[in-house]
């Protein structure tokens, strides 16, 4: 568990454990919402799949670079639609 203190002007910094586990930098967007329980989710909103790509890497499986995610997103588009 992390915690921060409120600025008087209604900052906070986010410690480095949990930047470096989103992936998170200078400069990137954040959606804060409430739960149905009260407790606040925090999420980042700033991520292309560029950014994103090998955090789903699953042992023995060949990484695909974005084009050939999005020539097997095309493929597999065309398969249903017939």
């Amino acid at each position: 568990m992390s915690t921060t203190t409120l600025s008087r002007t209604g900052q906070i910094t986010i410690p480095r454990t949990i930047r470096e586990r989103l992936f998170l930098q200078a400069g990137d967007q954040l959606e804060l919402t409430f739960t149905e329980t009260g407790d606040l989710l925090l999420r980042p909103v700033t991520r292309t799949v560029d950014e994103l790509c090998g955090r789903l890497h699953r042992p023995g499986q060949t990484p695909l670079s974005p084009e050939d995610m999005d020539q097997a997103i095309r493929d597999r588009s065309r398969d249903k639609g017939a």
